[in-house]
């Protein structure tokens, strides 16, 4: 079933895209429990999109996900059109970790060719790639990033020796599609590498259930099902291995074998369904202390101009809208970021460069970084425009969003 797309007048002229209802596609059941529903508005670099996600778990085999889900079509423009990391960015991953996981199991003196599923051409770990493959490959919808291909369906069947695909298979509104595309694409005894968030781990970092493009949340259980149902079997899993310290990596190869299926009505899907509902639901709890956050440091700043006091809200980014809760900034408060691709990112007034800033940040006497992992580079950065120590600051993010 879709719904309709439209534009609606009381969301400020925000787009919502199509949407589709889901079954589960690890057993097909679509007698689903509602676990966290939440609206949201983001922008890309031409739009603003309202986002309406409702997370729902599986209760026969403990996948969750959500649903509905936007249409293929939609979702791929979404993407093509989204902000690409600035190069100013401190890495927020291990280079070491993926590399060092891609050479324990690919084959010595086989150069190859390496696909990478949503990444850029350009940066370390794509150098990485360069100097381990005969040939890399990026399949990457985002315009704004360097890759050769938009999607791994433009890519001939086995093609590939490995595809990696970090942070890339909960975004994907048909994983298994995704997966199968994955295995398609790889010769026979080819890898796939995959990082995803764990649902398993969202009790101490639940920011994967608040934010909106994740449209699946996998276990370790639930992921090796999706792969065997792709053709891909698990050759190894674990925490330790992941680029980020909320998720899992996964090392699958494509066997050229029909895979043993998991049976309907196994005992540990009832158990996984069962840890998988606790999990969500300490991960929901723990996001209610960061709406509490954001609440209290967007009164400490209405009451700071209220007295005629200035201050700088450092990072448009989807922290900051979260801050901002649909309201343009008080007066005397002035939104900053080092990517001079943000300008447009509010609607209501320009986002400054730190240059264009320096006089009101001098004047300012509150600050609000919006991203724990940069916020020494920033608390540095204005320290060397004051020209002294900064007194108060206030960082606000996700929980666990620095990994």
């Amino acid at each position: 079933m879709s719904h309709a797309h439209h534009t609606a007048a009381g969301d400020g002229g925000a787009y919502r895209m199509r949407q589709r209802d889901r079954s589960c596609e690890l057993c097909g059941n679509d007698r689903l429990e509602q676990v966290f529903r939440h609206g949201f508005q983001s922008r890309t670099r031409n739009a603003l999109y309202q986002w309406d996600v409702r997370v729902v778990l599986c209760p026969r085999c403990g996948f969750a996900f959500a649903s509905p889900a936007p249409e293929d079509q939609d979702l791929l423009a979404y993407y093509a059109d989204s902000f690409a990391a600035s190069p100013l960015q401190q890495r927020d991953y291990s280079l070491e970790k993926r590399l060092a996981l891609i050479d324990r199991f690919r084959e010595p003196g086989r150069a190859g060719v390496c696909v990478e599923a949503g990444g850029n051409a350009a940066g370390d770990f794509a150098e990485g790639l360069r100097q381990r493959f005969r040939q890399v490959l990026n399949a990457e919808p985002n315009q704004s990033c360097a890759g050769s291909h938009s999607t791994l369906g433009e890519l001939g069947d086995g093609c590939a020796d490995m595809v990696a695909a970090y942070f890339v298979l909960e975004h994907a509104a048909r994983p298994l599609e995704f997966l199968r595309d994955c295995a398609r694409i790889l010769r026979v005894g080819g890898l796939c590498v995959l990082e995803v968030p764990d649902l398993h781990a969202y009790p101490k970092s639940p920011v994967s259930l608040l934010l909106y493009e994740h449209l699946n949340h996998f276990s370790p259980r639930t992921l090796d099902r999706l792969c065997r149902a792709a053709g891909l079997e698990a050759v190894h899993m674990g925490a330790r291995e992941c680029s980020r310290g909320y998720g899992f990596a996964a090392m699958l190869r494509k066997s050229g074998r029909v895979l043993p299926a998991y049976r309907d009505g196994d005992p540990d899907d009832a158990r996984e369904a069962a840890r998988a509902a606790e999990s969500l639901r300490q991960g929901v709890e723990a996001l209610h202390g960061f709406f509490a956050e954001a609440e209290a440091v967007r009164e400490r700043l209405d009451s700071h101009a209220a007295a005629g006091g200035r201050a700088v809200i450092w990072g448009a980014n989807d922290v900051c809208l979260h801050l901002l809760a649909g309201r343009a900034p008080a007066q005397g408060v002035e939104v900053v970021d080092s990517n001079p691709a943000k300008a447009d990112f509010l609607r209501s007034r320009p986002v400054l460069l730190p240059e264009q800033a320096a006089g009101h940040i001098r004047a300012s006497t509150l600050f609000v970084v919006c991203t724990q992992l940069h916020a020494g580079a920033i608390t540095r950065t204005l320290e060397g425009l004051l020209g002294r120590p900064v007194e108060d600051v206030l960082v606000l993010d996700l929980p666990d969003a620095a990994g």
